[in-house]
């Protein structure tokens, strides 16, 4: 199989809705879920080398967090017609088998895979108590035959972050920041910024969620190693019952 590059739902976006059939039985909404802290989808599928390197893994995260309130399921938009061990049939001894505690969903318009923009499997979607996207990215370093253990380090430090009412910070590199980490990258001259320059701007409100969008150029320096290109950060701001608005998440991308 051909590795696949994710592609990128913008931060602060509410989950797309579905309600897709279990390969168990019922259905389940994302409706259903909105009284969770937290809501991971994960889209996988039974027959790709990269899912079944993690699978492992992937039960474990789900019994670490759901305890602690993170709702999670996970999709299958694969055509079973043209990848039969994907079928409804196949998803639901893969369950059993390997003791899923999620919901395992069958997306077969593939509708809920093109209004994720998801593109490979598996590819992670964390948005936080009011459904907004706070993370999208890598479940940790490990891929089959490069010899790094899976560990689920990004995904778990996503959630971590996120659960502990932290400002959730992201860059194109994969790194995951809390708020204290990205303040002491920046105060411990780590990270330093010389010069920002703003080419466009843009504020999107969607009731108490706000997102924020700047593009430009960018002259700076990581651990002492200058650099410089063209820029976008993101930022997603919220607040509750009418209350000051806080920073929740952000994303940094960086093109040299």
């Amino acid at each position: 199989m051909t590795a696949v590059n994710s592609t990128m739902l913008e931060l602060g976006t509410k989950a797309p809705p579905f309600r897709l059939p279990s390969a168990t039985g019922g259905t389940v909404s994302v409706q259903d879920l909105s009284d969770a802290s937290a809501l991971l989808v994960m889209f996988i599928c039974n027959h790709c080398p990269f899912v079944k390197h993690v699978r492992d893994e992937l039960v474990k995260l789900a019994n670490d967090y759901r305890p602690r309130g993170v709702a999670v399921v996970a999709v299958n938009s694969n055509d079973w017609s043209t990848y039969p061990d994907d079928s409804p049939e196949v998803m639901e001894k893969e369950v059993r088998e390997y003791g899923y505690p999620f919901a395992y969903l069958y997306d077969e318009t593939q509708e809920v895979a093109r209004a994720y923009r998801a593109a490979c499997t598996p590819d992670f979607y964390l948005f936080g108590a009011r459904q907004e996207l706070v993370y999208r990215g890598q479940l940790d370093d490990s891929r089959p035959g490069n010899g790094v253990p899976v560990s689920g380090r990004d995904l778990r430090a996503a959630l971590d972050a996120l659960l502990a009412d932290e400002l959730l910070f992201t860059s194109h590199l994969g790194q995951v920041l809390g708020k204290q980490d990205d303040l002491a990258a920046h105060r411990s001259g780590l990270v330093t910024i010389a010069e920002l320059t703003p080419s466009e701007q843009r504020i999107q409100c969607h009731g108490d969620v706000a997102v924020v969008s700047v593009r430009g150029r960018l002259v700076g320096s990581y651990a002492g190693t200058p650099s410089h290109g063209d820029f976008r950060f993101t930022r997603v701001w919220a607040r509750s019952d009418a209350g000051p608005w806080q920073v929740v998440a952000g994303h940094a991308t960086v093109m040299a």
